[in-house]
């Protein structure tokens, strides 16, 4: 059944339906009022006969009843009227009442009623009477008719109009379902036309908009998936590595550049958790807070350590974000990293060269600065710093003078700041300054900083107090004035050159008395050594410049030559028109002279002939200027003589000088004629070498000279022969200053003399740090020497056969001020070094002497070796003092047992000889420390005097497992033997080594297997202990 049929049949239903309800209630309706009519017409006439009939019954009138019975029923409707008194007798009736009963139940036609009598509550009678409806019922009867009639009617438009809604319905329904099916098919270009403005024409237009809609949806969607494919591409092609993973961590996606990067195959990887690629190095503490900011739905950022597969570690920025779902949880986790692995090291070589600039920069005792154009702070060193009360250079950065200078000095500031930014050239100022109420002298140089397109982007300056020099300055003005005043000859002239006046310096001066002179020209002065052209030049200075000065030679009224100095001046009157001349001059004859020979002494070296270090300075400063103009190199060697000592010590001063001359001469003739060799001092020479094509050209010259100076030379009869150590450094790239150079070329030297000597070493930028640290050591040094904090440990050493301590060692033993340990091997060197070696040998000994006292009481058979450097003997240390030390504390010379080295013995001479034997013969035992590690030879021990031979911990540690050193060891105690020498074992650190030995025959040792070196309470301890090392 179509959809027309079925609006059609339902219509025709729902009205059926709705006249049958209509007509159902209108009969009832009907019926209703009919009835209610029918009631209301028998009240009336129940009310009628009971108003007419009331007095007529009382009274039993029964005509009158008859009356008013049948004219009721004579009236029309009313059938019947009975009257019936109480006992229900009837008294008079008129009419038909038997109509009532004849007529058929489902259609009734009468109506009886009753009208009751009463009077005093007691019934008189009553009137029954009987009334014809058919009327009411024929009329209701009409109505029904019409009703059915007119829903008839309705009921058959109703039909038409139902089937032509079906028809109308049905046509634009269809439209709609073409249009549908039209969609269904994938085409969302069909149109339903709009009818009307029904709800058919929304219908119509709500789909037209739907397909629009879903045009546009799949237009999205097929926009959508090329955009993916193209993040896709772009994701798979980016040389960032991305992984996404779920929650648990579990890799669901890498791109192809994770592959690469890692060295990891897909299926390595895909379902694995990232911890695979973990290095150990990062904190755990970092993945906690990673955890916990991309769970918590925020990304997170930051630097991770990661290992590849091959091994090798890498950095990595790393970007990890949530990813959402379509309910807005967190799903996955996309992380997207980068390899700065290169950026690191750039970081940390950055970080290095910040670091070794910043401890330049504060090295400097003057104060250094950075600026921009605005001239806030870019950076400072500390000297700046603290002169204007921060704590450190950092907190200057970002402010600007005029935040805590004052205002004076802000002003010059800035305007001297503009002038170098403006004219792009550096500046030097000298301005006047109050500092802690006292006035200063500040000398200030700024400079422009350009950058790669040569514009001015800041200024670097540097200001150093120069409040001495100009105090020096001024004081020299005063003595220039008071000389002047006393000494100076004065002349004055007309234009014309006749003298008008001397002064008595004058006279002393010339011996020209005021008559002598005054009248003439300063012509009788003359020496006939100047021509006309110098005089002319005098007078064109007084006429241009109103001033001029120089030298003169002149003659004296004696006929005596004279060197003076003068100076002429123009005086001028009022209106500045000059009138006189004013000659002021004295004798500097002598002075020349003096001045020749001090500027000779002052820049050369008496000795050698050779620039000394003033003129050496000023030469590497125009050879820095030179190499700024021509943007070339310099470079600056630092020559210091090995074994040069030796020399002075073994043949004589004299000896030395020869050798510094002949040195000079083969430097002059290694060198060019452009380059300077100097000298220094001592046994130091430098070389001063502008104008090089390359750092290498330096390191050729440098094996030149090591070359030259190691030719040998006779002096005096003997043949010497000496090296050199030789340290470079290159200007600019090692430094800009004159100190920077000597100091970098000094530190490249002393790495030469560490690499063996002969040689030479570049300077490098480590060496400057190493020299700080070296100076620190150096002052802590000096200062535990002061307050005499290095202390005396103690080593036993033992019996071997019984295990008894027989002896100690004392050793020097150092901490600093900041807990630091610090080796002998690294401090006595260095105070042989500074030379105080001799002051640390005395408190070493006295503290020794002092603590032997204490322990002969524990053991009076104990004894004590004491170690001595080499610079000891024979000057510095006194054995007349160290005598009467020992007795001062009751000790005997015997007790005391001095250790000394094969370098000591080296120097062969007979100072060394002489002092050795007269130890020996004081009573003081004489011990050879590690022997057979030196230049060991028998001839020592047969020209020297020497009591115990030590054998080096490097044979007894060998002992056991090499049999050359067994051999060598029981080779050194069979000789010691024959030598009637005592031998002592160093170094015993097993008792294998104990056994070995003892089987040897070497009764004496010491190592860690007794006892390290220890305090001295300790050793007191250990003495109380008998044979505590038996084996």
């Amino acid at each position: 059944m179509k959809f027309r049929s079925r609006i059609v049949l339902g219509v025709a239903c729902i009205e059926l339906f709705a006249f049958t309800l209509l007509l159902t209630m209108v009969l009832q309706q009907l019926k209703a009022s009919n009835q209610q009519h029918i009631q209301q017409f028998g009240q009336q006439i129940s009310e009628l006969i009971e108003a007419s009939a009331e007095g007529a019954l009382l009274s039993r009138d029964l005509a009158t009843l008859e009356q008013l019975a049948r004219r009721g029923v004579e009236g029309g409707d009313v059938v019947y009227i009975r009257f019936l008194d109480a006992s229900n007798r009837v008294l008079t009736e008129y009419g038909t009442p038997n109509r009532a009963i004849e007529q058929p139940k489902n259609t009734p036609l009468f109506h009886r009623e009753s009208v009751s009598f009463q009077q005093h509550g007691q019934l008189l009678g009553r009137a029954e009477f009987g009334l014809d409806i058919s009327g009411f019922h024929q009329q209701q009867r009409h109505i029904q008719w019409q009703v059915i009639g007119t829903g008839a009617v309705l009921m058959l438009l109703s039909g038409l109009f139902s089937l032509w809604l079906g028809n109308y319905l049905s046509a634009r329904l269809t439209r709609l379902r073409d249009a549908s099916l039209q969609m269904a098919r994938g085409s969302w270009d069909c149109v339903v036309p709009i009818e009307g403005e029904d709800e058919f024409a929304e219908t119509a237009w709500a789909f037209n908009q739907m397909c629009k809609s879903l045009k546009q949806s799949e237009q999205k969607l097929i926009d959508e998936a090329e955009q993916l494919h193209k993040l896709t591409q772009a994701i798979e092609q980016t040389p960032t590595t991305v992984v996404i993973t779920d929650l648990d961590g579990a890799i669901e996606y890498a791109n192809q550049h994770f592959f690469e990067l890692t060295g990891y195959l897909p299926d390595e990887v895909l379902g694995q958790n990232p911890r695979i690629l973990k290095s150990g190095l990062t904190d755990p503490q970092l993945y906690s807070e990673l955890w916990e900011t991309v769970l918590a739905g925020e990304p997170w950022r930051g630097e991770l350590c990661n290992r590849y597969k091959n091994g090798d570690l890498h950095w990595e920025r790393v970007l990890i974000c949530p990813i959402r779902d379509r309910a807005g949880e967190i799903s996955r986790l996309m992380a997207i990293k980068e390899n700065i692995s290169a950026e690191k090291e750039i970081e940390e070589a950055l970080a290095l060269a910040h670091s070794r600039q910043r401890a330049l920069l504060d090295s400097f005792p003057f104060s250094i600065w950075l600026k921009d154009c605005n001239g806030r702070f870019l950076a400072a060193n500390k000297r700046l710093a603290e002169l204007n009360g921060f704590d450190s250079p950092e907190e200057l950065v970002g402010q600007m003078a005029s935040e805590f200078c004052e205002q004076g000095y802000i002003s010059d500031c800035l305007i001297s700041d503009q002038q170098v930014i403006e004219s792009g050239q550096p500046i030097l100022i000298e301005r006047q300054s109050e500092f802690e109420g006292q006035p200063r002298w500040l000398e200030i140089y700024k400079a422009p900083i350009f950058d790669h397109q040569n514009s001015v982007t800041g200024t670097v300056g540097f200001s150093r107090d120069i409040s001495e020099r100009k105090d020096a300055e001024a004081k020299m003005r005063e003595s220039a004035a008071i000389i002047e005043a006393a000494s100076e000859g004065i002349i004055l002239t007309e234009l014309d050159g006749t003298v008008l006046m001397v002064n008595p310096a004058f006279t002393q001066i010339t011996g020209y008395h005021p008559e002598d002179i005054v009248g003439k020209t300063p012509a009788v002065l003359s020496s006939g050594r100047h021509d006309k052209d110098f005089f002319r030049e005098m007078f064109t200075a007084l006429a241009e410049k109103g001033r001029w000065e120089g030298e003169i030679w002149n003659r004296r009224k004696d006929g005596g030559i004279y060197l003076h100095w003068q100076t002429v001046a123009c005086i001028r009157d009022g209106d500045g028109v000059p009138s006189r001349y004013l000659a002021l001059f004295n004798d500097v004859t002598e002075r020349r002279q003096a001045e020749d020979e001090i500027r000779f002494r002052a820049n050369y070296d008496i000795l050698t002939q050779l620039p000394n270090r003033a003129l050496l300075t000023d030469r590497l400063q125009q050879a820095m200027a030179q190499s700024r103009r021509n943007e070339s190199m310099l470079a600056l060697l630092f020559l210091d003589l090995d074994h040069f000592k030796r020399v002075n010590d073994t043949l004589g001063h004299g000896a030395g000088d020869q050798l510094l001359q002949e040195v000079a001469e083969r430097l002059k003739g290694v060198v060019r004629e452009s380059d300077t060799v100097a000298r220094l001092g001592g046994d130091e020479f430098v070389l001063l070498l502008p104008d090089q094509t390359s750092a290498d050209a330096s390191g050729d010259i440098a094996q030149k000279v090591i070359q030259a100076v190691e030719q040998p030379l006779v002096i005096d009869g003997q043949t010497v022969q000496v090296g050199a150590s030789i340290g470079i450094t290159i200007y600019p790239k090692d430094g800009r200053g004159v100190t920077a150079l000597f100091r970098n070329a000094d530190l490249a030297m002393y790495r030469a003399k560490e690499a063996g000597r002969h040689t030479w070493r570049y300077y490098e930028d480590g060496m400057t740090e190493q020299a700080r640290q070296q100076l620190d050591l150096e002052m802590d040094l000096r200062g535990a020497l002061k307050h005499k904090e290095i202390q005396v440990y103690y080593q036993p050493i033992v019996d071997l056969d019984s295990g008894d301590i027989i002896g100690v060692e004392a050793l020097s033993r150092w901490t600093r001020q900041n807990g630091e340990e610090v080796s002998p091997v690294v401090f006595i060197p260095l105070a042989e070094e500074l030379g105080i070696v001799n002051e640390l040998g005395r408190q070493m000994m006295e503290q020794a002497c002092e603590h032997l006292a204490e322990l002969q009481v524990r053991n009076p058979s104990l004894y004590m070796s004491v170690n001595l450097s080499t610079l000891q003997i024979p000057d510095g240390l006194s054995l007349p003092w160290l005598e009467a030390l020992v007795g001062e504390y009751g000790l005997k010379p015997a007790q005391l047992m001095l250790e000394i080295t094969e370098g000591v013995l080296l120097s062969d001479t007979a100072g060394v000889r002489s002092w050795l034997e007269q130890a020996r013969s004081m009573g003081f035992r004489v011990a050879l420390d590690d022997f057979g590690t030196g230049y060991s030879s028998l001839s020592y021990l047969k020209r020297f005097p020497v009591d115990v031979l030590k054998i080096d911990k490097s044979f007894v540690a060998d002992l056991v497992s090499d049999p050359s050193d067994r051999a060598l060891v029981g080779a050194i105690i069979a000789m010691s033997n024959s030598l009637d020498l005592s031998v002592i074992a160093e170094g015993i650190e097993t008792g294998q080594q104990l056994e070995d030995l003892s089987s040897l025959g070497c009764s004496t040792g010491q190592g860690y297997l007794f006892s390290h070196a220890v305090e001295f309470d300790r050793i007191c301890q250990k003495l109380g202990r008998e044979s505590e090392y038996t084996l």
